[in-house]
């Protein structure tokens, strides 16, 4: 081929490497004929973290423009900041803080959550974050096990698959099973015998039924977040009873509103006894809050029987710190006495004696309660204030203690 008499090409230099047909580099062009054109270049950041390409928006969830060190934020608008290790903790438990209203207390509303953090492996709802005791879709991992016809091909684990194969000299596949991730069940209970709603406002000490209503949507708010089933029971006076099983992920406001308390003193072990016919409701590995005062505890023989179902039961304690869980010194004083089955009110006057008496009777009854609690492996929560932000640190501690001591012997 005769490459002088060669036609040159219209945007070519002056040169004989310029014609066309030539084979030397220096005669390619520089823009690429074939293909999608190139890319824009990226201009340089210019003190910015990276380089952006020009003319590009910014992503929906950012804004356009930085706001300064230390201002707020327009997405959110708070009134006041929050101390740091109360932000941590919100953020890790997964909290909502609203505005200030008629309903809110402390800054805190019901609308906060805590984790529920389970005991042992669970048996419950598909698509949830917690680890099951079955086989499944998950990110925990179960074990390995030989290839057999029929398994996903997904599931085989090549690397392990090709180191076996080396070493045995044939075709050897690897299935790696995981636990799969599911979401529990959960039951509240709810202790309402008359002595539960004695001392109401005005009074200033435990509000109890205002504990109870507030722990109790405390509890089904963090199981509607955990996409668990959330069930509710208590026992009030014959005919009263209310049981919803745990087949929904509906709330208990309207079933704890306005909620009478005219249950029987034994109310705690009658509904024990009643959960464990529920084998099919409740399964194995479901959360089971017991919201009361345990000032009449169940028998043992009903403890045992309730944690033989391997349920997560967790006593949630409600005892005024003066009254219930000790005794204040009014020995020479007149104090009023008010029977809450009846409603009559006894004015008693009490001698240094007596009042050291029932100090150490309620110190005892605390203790024992405790170490029933913990022989039948048992974590409490201990609620001595009807503040909502007390009720939700007492939880928050609760899942702290469940997190630090998982797989340990209690």
């Amino acid at each position: 081929m005769d490459r002088a008499s060669g036609a040159r090409h219209p945007g070519a230099r002056r040169g004989g490497d310029r014609q066309l047909g030539a084979r030397v580099a220096r005669a390619r062009p520089r823009s690429a004929r074939l293909g999608a054109a190139r890319r824009t270049r990226v201009r340089q950041p210019g003190g910015r973290r990276a380089a952006v390409h020009p003319r590009v928006a910014p992503p929906d969830l950012l804004h356009a423009e930085l706001p300064r060190r230390g201002a707020r934020s327009r997405l959110a608008r708070r009134g006041r900041a929050l101390p740091r290790s109360f932000s941590v903790a919100r953020a890790a438990a997964g909290t909502r803080p609203r505005a200030r209203g008629p309903g809110c207390r402390n800054g805190v509303t019901t609308q906060a959550t805590f984790p529920l953090i389970q005991h042992r492996r669970v048996i419950g709802l598909s698509f949830a974050a917690m680890r099951s005791a079955r086989r499944g879709i998950g990110s925990d991992i179960a074990g390995s096990r030989p290839y057999r016809p029929g398994d996903d091909i997904d599931m085989i684990d090549w690397a392990a698959s090709a180191r076996l194969s080396i070493a045995r000299g044939t075709d050897e596949f690897i299935v790696r099973e995981h636990y799969a991730e599911e979401a529990p069940r959960v039951v509240v209970f709810c202790d309402r015998r008359p002595a539960m709603a004695a001392t109401r406002e005005p009074l200033p000490w435990l509000d109890k039924a205002r504990v109870l209503d507030v722990a109790a949507k405390l509890i089904s708010d963090s199981a509607v977040a955990a996409r668990s089933f959330i069930g509710y029971l208590d026992l009030g006076s014959e005919g009263e009873e209310v049981w919803r099983p745990p087949r929904t992920q509906g709330d208990l406001g309207h079933l704890i509103d306005g909620r009478p308390f005219r249950a029987t003193r034994d109310n705690l072990e009658r509904g024990l006894e009643q959960l464990v016919q529920q084998r099919r409701d409740i399964p194995a590995g479901s959360f089971l809050f017991m919201l009361s005062d345990f000032l009449v505890p169940p028998g043992r023989v009903a403890w045992m029987r309730a944690t033989s179902r391997r349920w997560d039961i967790v006593p949630v304690v409600i005892q005024d710190p003066i009254w219930d869980a000790s005794f204040p010194d009014v020995s020479g004083l007149v104090v009023p006495v008010v029977d809450p089955e009846t409603g009559q009110v006894a004015r008693v006057r009490l001698s240094k004696k007596e009042t050291a008496e029932l100090r150490a009777v309620n110190e005892s009854r605390l203790a024992e309660l405790r170490a029933t609690f913990r022989s039948m492996g048992l974590d409490a929560v201990e609620i001595a204030s009807d503040a909502p932000a007390d009720m939700l640190g007492a939880f928050l501690a609760w899942a702290d203690r469940r997190q630090y001591t998982r797989g340990r012997k209690w």
